[in-house]
């Protein structure tokens, strides 16, 4: 007798330790708050651009862009208008990475405006890389990286871009950005999963931003499983007060946005319209999306 019982014990503490090294339904998938968030730029004394007014301002409203980062708990960020100077204040710590342009296509640093931050305790790049969306516009680029999940082994990518306003470009400008885009995604990404953020400068209704829907790609706003939250629109005029004009054709008048391929599950986005301590962090609200992958 005491040997049935003993073997009925050792096979229950066998079953217990193999269910126990079986993952959980929820390993399988990672869970990640992906933001798009123009940051507003600032320039170092002797740059062309330097004014005093910048300067003020960078310094007022620099700790506020870090207290909006960490209340949110973001995860991974296309930010876009960061300098080195700003970068170098806002993320010394070892929470946060960062992917930016191949040193031999940047090696004074001056693309570093455009960059994707990741948390380094919870992902790591596999690949990354860029290109350029305008060929006669040597600063208007896609910064891309290839992640994986240090827990649950997921994958994905990452593009991030900052389209040029029309004065720039014109909107032809703005759709020859929107098909190297798509093109450049589909040879690098090969139809694994995808997000993409940026300020693309554009409404929803524009053709480049029709363009990145009928690639397949889908806005987060759209297939979110929640209604999403905040106001219609993301770009401020660093300013409380300020409105974007009606649009006839459409009520959202965001310019910023976070697409995703459709085997990616979105969960929530909202536009954070937060002033902390009565300084906004930028002339942008961030755009935040809590997604999920499945391995």
């Amino acid at each position: 007798m005491k040997r049935i019982f003993s073997f009925i014990l050792c096979f229950a503490m066998l079953t217990f330790a193999f269910s126990a090294e079986k993952k959980s339904p929820e390993s399988t998938q990672t869970s990640i708050i992906v933001s798009s968030y123009n940051m507003l730029y600032t320039f170092e004394k002797g740059h062309r651009s330097y004014t005093v007014e910048r300067e003020q301002k960078w310094h007022k409203r620099k700790d506020t862009i870090l207290q909006m980062v960490k209340s949110q708990n973001i995860d991974i960020c296309g930010t876009q208008e960061l300098r080195k100077l700003q970068i170098d204040y806002l993320f010394p710590d070892d929470t946060y990475n960062y992917v930016i342009a191949p040193k031999e296509f940047d090696p004074q640093q001056r693309l570093m405006n455009n960059l994707i931050l990741y948390k380094k305790d919870k992902f790591e790049v596999l690949e990354n890389g860029f290109f350029w969306l305008i060929s006669y516009r040597k600063w208007r680029h896609c910064i891309w990286a290839k992640f994986k999940d240090k827990q649950t082994d997921c994958t994905f990518y990452v593009f991030n871009v900052h389209f040029p306003v029309t004065r720039e470009a014109g909107e032809e400008g703005k759709m020859v950005a929107s098909k190297t885009l798509v093109e450049n995604i589909k040879k690098i990404a090969n139809n694994q999963r995808i997000i993409l953020t940026g300020d693309f400068n554009s409404l929803e209704i524009t053709p480049q931003i029709k363009h990145i829907k009928q690639s397949g790609l889908v806005d987060s706003k759209e297939v979110s499983k929640t209604q999403p939250q905040g106001p219609n629109f993301s770009y401020n005029k660093y300013s409380t007060r300020y409105r974007p004009p009606a649009h006839p054709e459409t009520k959202n008048l965001h310019i910023d946005f976070i697409f995703c391929s459709k085997d990616i599950e979105v969960e929530s986005i909202k536009v954070v319209p937060d002033c902390i301590n009565g300084v906004l962090p930028s002339d942008h609200f961030p755009v935040v999306a809590k997604i999920k992958i499945k391995k």
